[in-house]
C-alpha cells in the first residue's frame, strides 16, 4: 500500500515528462544568426562576436555574427522581426535606436510584437 503512494507521482511525473521529450528539437541543422545593427569593427560588434565564440561551443553548433548598419539599427530589426520564429536569430542593437526609432521612423514591423527580449 505504501508502495504504491509512492509511485503514483512518480509515474505522474514521467507521464508528463515523456511528452517534452519526443517534442524537443535539436536545432543544429542551421546556424544561430545574430543580426548586429551596427558597423564591423565597433563596440557592439566586438561584443556580438565574443557573445559567438561563447555560445558556439554550448550550443554545439556554428554562430553568425551578420552586420546591418544604418537607419538607427532598423535594418536589423526588421530583418529579425521578418526571420522565420525559430529562435535561430538574434538581435543585438542598442536601445536608443530601438527606443526612439518607433517615433520618428515609419517601421515595417511592430518592435513591441514582433520582437521579443
Amino acid at each position: 500500500m505504501h508502495f504504491r503512494r509512492r509511485l503514483a507521482p512518480v509515474l505522474a511525473g514521467l507521464l508528463v515528462a515523456a511528452p517534452l521529450y519526443a517534442f524537443s528539437q535539436t536545432g543544429a541543422d542551421k546556424p544561430v544568426r545574430i543580426m548586429v545593427g551596427a558597423s564591423p569593427g565597433g563596440g557592439t560588434d566586438i561584443l556580438a562576436r565574443m557573445l559567438a565564440d561563447k555560445f558556439a561551443p554550448s550550443l554545439k553548433q556554428s554562430v553568425l555574427v551578420e552586420n546591418r548598419p544604418g537607419a538607427s539599427n532598423t535594418i536589423a530589426a526588421d530583418m529579425t522581426a521578418h526571420a522565420t520564429p525559430d529562435g535561430a536569430t538574434l538581435l543585438l542593437a542598442t536601445n536608443t535606436g530601438q527606443a526612439v526609432a518607433p517615433h520618428l521612423l515609419k517601421l515595417k514591423y511592430d518592435p513591441l510584437k514582433d520582437l521579443q527580449p
